[in-house]
């Protein structure tokens, strides 16, 4: 019985540490690769939050912030990855 209740936790450690790795390593990729599709504009939106433009402007190129509030609040968050 405690042979296969080692066993089981073993197990359990293994697949955590594999998880762990898994996440790890996502999440590394995620910070180096470049912004793809919706993200640029997003960015460009929170660059303007951040500079303390409006972020309802035109952008120049009939691209205007459709999203509340809520989402330039997220350009604090934004600027730890940009």
């Amino acid at each position: 019985m405690l042979e296969t209740w080692g066993t089981t936790i073993n197990k359990w450690s293994n697949n955590t540490i594999l998880l762990f790795v898994f996440w790890s390593v996502l999440i590394v990729l995620s910070l180096f690769l470049v912004p793809i599709q919706d993200y640029r504009e997003y960015i460009n939106q929170w660059q303007l939050v951040i500079s303390g433009e409006n972020p309802w402007m035109d952008l120049g190129y009939n691209k205007t912030n459709t999203y509340g509030p809520l989402h330039s609040m997220m350009a604090l968050a934004a600027q730890i990855n940009i």
